[in-house]
């Protein structure tokens, strides 16, 4: 994830983000469901992610006040 310039010039980092990547083929198969909330999912091969239920990604959003 990059970084978010505000209008006031501030700046909001994220690192650290939870990941799952393989070298060659990813498998995810869940019996009910999957939810991946700003986290990386990849594959340097095929892949595949399966549920039972549902399939869900999600983004990461901040704010202030």
């Amino acid at each position: 994830m990059g970084a978010q310039v505000t209008a006031a010039g501030n700046i909001t980092s994220l690192s650290n983000v939870a990941r799952i990547v393989a070298k060659d083929r990813l498998v995810i198969d869940a019996g009910r469901d999957v939810v991946n909330t700003a986290g990386r999912i990849g594959s340097g091969g095929t892949g595949f992610i399966g549920a039972g239920r549902d399939v869900k990604f999600d983004s990461f959003a901040t704010a202030s006040s």
